[in-house]
């Protein structure tokens, strides 16, 4: 639907041109050989693919938009089918409005695997396996996305691309990584949700708050940074750098409370393992959420860049 659009919207603006400017067929007449009525057909349509490509490459974002907002709900939210939304195979034939189409799909995975996070939280926090049934079928389709898009970003470096559009290919690629892998956390996260519920494992009421206080920090991170890096707003990375140490300060705080209480005996083992699990995966959610906020850098590194802010904060102080 999206191609679709994308096209009807070109030979909108290309005839909209042609009334405005019709000393563009003179002009393709007037490059083609005398009387040669197939090599002017030709030039007139190169012409109409050239403009027509190049005008709807600004309206790649409202487009995509429309198109979802036409789709039926069922289909939008439709997690769990395996399929791309915004790149098809025309996407190869203009590389410059394909790594836009890829962008769109990138957005849609991190929202995705954002959402399944959620839901794996609710899950665990209500022991609802059949939420954790649900998280599982989605980190399938979180699988195929990653697949998809890596495949296509690879083909597209075998274009010819602008230098922005290459810098902006390797970003997705490790975008998408950091995605996946937090998609393999929220699937951690449900099946901690099927032991609790099976072993009937029980985490005293202290370390329930401190995991609910360490996922809340852990979601803001990554919503965070899911808009910065979708908005480029590099005068937010600090917010982000803020968030994740937060958690990594959450993380040796309360693993050390963890172990006051196995000492004091005033939690289950059996819950204990699952609540330190639980906090690691919270932690390493959050590092690949910083990940993707700072992949707006380029080929800058993610840690160099915290370490970075986080020096020139503390001299500032």
């Amino acid at each position: 639907a999206a191609s679709v659009m994308s096209k009807l919207a070109g030979t909108v603006i290309f005839v909209a041109l042609l009334l405005l400017v019709p000393s563009i067929v003179d002009f393709i007449i007037n490059i083609s050989p005398a009387g040669n009525v197939s090599r002017q057909i030709a030039n007139f349509h190169l012409m109409f693919n050239l403009i027509a490509n190049l005008a709807v490459i600004p309206l790649c974002r409202p487009i995509c938009a429309f198109v979802t907002k036409l789709m039926p709900d069922d289909e939008k939210e439709e997690y769990t089918t395996k399929k791309l939304m915004f790149i098809s195979s025309n996407s190869l034939v203009n590389p410059a409005l394909g790594i836009r189409q890829v962008k769109q799909e990138v957005m849609r995975m991190a929202y995705i695997a954002r959402d399944n996070i959620k839901l794996a939280l609710d899950s665990f926090f209500e022991v609802d396996p059949d939420k954790a049934e649900r998280v599982l079928e989605v980190e399938k389709t979180i699988n195929y996305l990653n697949h998809e898009i890596t495949g296509f970003l690879v083909q597209l470096h075998g274009k010819a691309l602008f230098d922005a559009d290459i810098s902006e290919a390797g970003i997705m690629l490790r975008v998408v990584a950091d995605i996946e892998r937090i998609g393999d956390h929220a699937e951690n996260i449900a099946e901690y949700t099927e032991e609790l519920k099976s072993s009937e494992a029980v985490i005293s009421k202290e370390g329930l708050a401190e995991l609910r206080s360490i996922a809340d920090h852990s979601m803001q991170t990554l919503e965070l940074s899911i808009e910065v890096y979708d908005k480029r707003e590099f005068d937010r990375l600090g917010e982000v750098s803020d968030l994740e140490e937060s958690v990594d300060a959450m993380q040796e705080e309360y693993i050390e409370n963890h172990i006051q209480r196995l000492k004091n005996e005033k939690c289950d083992p059996r819950g204990g393992v699952i609540f330190t699990d639980m906090i690691t995966d919270l932690e390493r959610c959050s590092d690949h959420a910083i990940n993707i906020a700072y992949a707006i850098n380029g080929e800058k590194s993610t840690v160099t860049m915290k370490k970075a802010y986080v020096v020139t904060r503390d001299l500032n102080e």
